[in-house]
């Protein structure tokens, strides 16, 4: 079960950011919600209620893109520009982990890289 805060969020979103095409920012969203509900004005606030959602299953995205801000996806076509900007900043962020890999001691470099032994028995 979700939370009421996540609720809320789930309705406006279902509401007025139903695909893509009606994606708002986190400022704008977060505004509404303060607004009418008296949420923090904080947008990570509602980047974990997001969170929670695909918890859930619900399909909250949010995008960099062409029109930024966070919507509901309505077909996995909607999905895979949030899951290849996903897939960037971890290549991205494993890019940067190689680039300063030397400057740990042996000890720091197994703990930063402990997350390597949980991605072994992944699967697509």
């Amino acid at each position: 079960m979700i939370s009421k805060a996540a609720q809320i969020l789930l309705d406006y979103l279902t509401d007025n950011c139903n695909g893509a095409g009606n994606s708002q920012i986190l400022k704008n969203i977060s505004y509404v919600l303060n607004i009418r509900h008296g949420f923090s004005r904080d947008t990570r606030k509602i980047q974990t209620l997001a969170g929670e959602l695909r918890d859930h299953g619900h399909k909250v995205v949010t995008s960099c893109g062409k029109r930024p801000g966070m919507y509901i996806a309505i077909n996995h076509a909607e999905v895979l520009p949030y899951a290849r900007q996903i897939s960037n900043r971890i290549i991205g962020n494993v890019k940067l982990l190689m680039q300063i890999k030397g400057w740990l001691s042996e000890s720091d470099r197994q703990e930063v890289f402990a997350f390597l032994k949980d991605l072994k028995g992944f699967k697509i």
